[in-house]
């Protein structure tokens, strides 16, 4: 098990298999999650995509295609 941490220190995750993805990390100083000091990189923005339910074909929500984050969203302006 690996101790993946940010640059200040105030974000760490524990990883086993996958390493932590471009777009997870620290929001406050801006950087991803590294094993050492010098591995951190700037944080990239989640690559969103709608997802929708099965059953109905309506929008539920949206997801990073990158970390597979779910991200709650009031309205959707693309609804068909």
């Amino acid at each position: 098990m690996n101790y993946w941490r940010c640059k200040c220190g105030k974000q760490a995750c524990y990883e086993s298999g996958m390493p932590p993805r471009d777009c997870q990390g620290c929001e406050k100083c801006g950087t991803t999650f590294a094993l050492s000091p010098d591995g951190h990189q700037p944080l990239a923005p989640h690559r969103l995509v709608p997802r929708y339910s099965r059953d109905t074909g309506q929008f539920t929500h949206w997801e990073c295609e990158v970390c597979l984050e779910k991200m709650t969203v009031h309205s959707h302006s693309n609804e068909a």
